[in-house]
């Protein structure tokens, strides 16, 4: 339809196995898997049922075994192909934090999104984790702020919008509410207004698809040599 406004783009970011499409499918009120990883090579777009001016972007995870830490890097600052269409970019990561999501963030920050969130995955394995080693003072209410404070420390220098701690098998405690509410709400975007239609045309989708076809064309040939 001419003169449509396209839907709020959340782009949808993090390592192989941290729970990135598990997140999605939680916020969205899919089914969910133990592992519902996506092997698709381009974003797959997801519909945010609780705000129909928002739409998902899960994309390839990065650090795959097959795709090389530089080649990764490329396939996030392919976005610059169309920055306009996206405003903002969850990092998904896990309990156990890692450089790599430093260097994904810092190519993140650099596109200059509206919003920048941090979302820490599977806080239950840190609590878990603890349980088993402190039988006699284990607190889960203790490793929870830890996680909190560990995440908001190790990211510190970077700035980022909001961090999120949570577990997408266990939505009903720590921060998946806060999370998402703060999506619903439109996160403080300048066009999520959630009586804006959801369609978006074939065209507009058929673009981003030869677009990303041309990124990862791009990645896996630069990570066959390297």
């Amino acid at each position: 339809m001419a003169g449509e406004v396209p839907p709020v783009g959340i782009v949808v970011l993090g390592r192989k196995h941290v729970g990135k499409t598990s997140l999605i499918k939680a916020l969205c009120g899919l089914k969910q898997h133990l592992e519902c990883a996506s092997s698709s090579v381009e974003p797959v777009l997801y519909p945010y049922p609780k705000n129909k001016a928002i739409v998902f972007w899960d994309f390839p995870p990065f650090g795959s075994d097959d795709v090389s830490n530089d080649a990764s890097t490329a396939s996030v600052q392919g976005i610059k192909l169309d920055t306009e269409l996206y405003e903002c970019a969850l990092l998904v990561c896990d309990d156990e934090l890692a450089e790599l999501d430093k260097s994904m963030l810092e190519q993140v920050l650099k596109l200059k999104f509206k919003r920048v969130v941090i979302v820490r995955n599977k806080v239950n394995a840190s609590i878990e984790f603890d349980r088993t080693r402190c039988l006699e003072n284990h607190s889960p209410d203790h490793v929870f702020s830890q996680c909190i404070y560990g995440t908001e420390e190790y990211f510190e220098a970077y700035k980022p919008d909001k961090i999120f701690v949570l577990d997408t098998f266990d939505t009903d405690k720590f921060q998946f509410n806060d999370l998402d509410i703060y999506l619903q709400s439109g996160a403080g975007y300048n066009r999520a207004n959630p009586d804006r239609s959801l369609r978006v045309s074939k065209a507009f989708l058929h673009l981003l698809q030869r677009q990303f076809r041309f990124i990862y064309k791009y990645i896996y040939t630069k990570s066959t040599f390297v």
